[in-house]
């Protein structure tokens, strides 16, 4: 006997789906484990764009209400994967070439971010896994275009999926 699939894991399953359809991305994984398998060097050309789905965190939005009975009832859950998108490192350390062409790291990181929300918020299937009771929450973003970072041209999309749980029952 196989174990249900729950909404959970069907939402990851979907984003992950996605992330391979986003046009230019030339690899996508479920976790950095499986793209290490598949990424090479971060020179090589022929992996990167890339995306990178990992799990992240899930917790409960909505308060769980004294009953009369002990079961646990369905909850709004609010999951927060990490979804990122690695770029091709540049020549230098300017960050504005790519094999001697103009290719600055901030619009195309920009560019990659519009792409990857458009294909999540946008889609049927995923949107039905919410249920009308939940929603897709864009909150920001973070690069490594900073101080103290790695400076390679990476982008971390903050979104969070709320969705119904509903509590595995015994037979």
């Amino acid at each position: 006997m196989s174990p249900v699939v729950g909404t959970r894991e069907q939402i990851l399953d979907r984003i992950v789906t996605l992330l391979g359809t986003v046009p230019g991305i030339r690899n996508y994984a479920r976790n950095r484990a499986q793209f290490a398998d598949v990424a090479g060097s971060v020179e090589d050309a022929e992996v990167f764009p890339a995306a990178v789905l990992l799990d992240g965190s899930e917790d409960m939005l909505s308060s769980v209400v004294p009953q009369k009975s002990v079961l646990m009832p369905p909850a709004l859950m609010r999951l927060r994967p990490e979804i990122y998108v690695l770029l091709r490192q540049r020549d230098d350390a300017t960050n504005l070439t790519l094999d001697g062409q103009p290719a600055p790291v901030g619009p195309e990181l920009t560019a990659w971010r519009d792409a990857v929300l458009s294909a999540l918020i946008n889609d049927p299937t995923l949107l039905d896994l919410l249920t009308t009771s939940g929603q897709i929450v864009y909150r920001g973003c973070i690069t490594d275009m900073a101080s103290g970072r790695t400076l390679l041209g990476q982008i971390q999309i903050l979104i969070d999926f709320h969705y119904v749980w509903f509590p595995p029952r015994g037979q």
